[in-house]
């Protein structure tokens, strides 16, 4: 699974996060220590956020991905 932020000066997707999907419940920090406010769209203070899921040659057809419940924290 990839966790992009939107990256409001270059004005595209940045993947901030790579990691293998789990069966279970998981919880993930993520911290942005380098120039986080280029996320943060001027004006509103707007934040644009997706995972997405993505095949790294997985042997097994037809597999999907999915999420109930995502919860973010920002901490200024």
């Amino acid at each position: 699974q990839v966790l992009q932020l939107f990256n409001y000066q270059m004005n595209n997707w940045e993947t901030v996060d790579t990691r293998n999907a789990t069966v279970t419940d998981q919880s993930v920090t993520v911290s942005i220590a380098s120039n986080p406010g280029r996320f943060i769209k001027g004006g509103n203070r707007e934040v644009k956020a997706r995972i997405v899921f993505i095949d790294l040659s997985v042997s097994v057809p037809n597999w999907t991905g999915r999420m109930d419940q995502v919860m973010w924290t920002v901490v200024p």
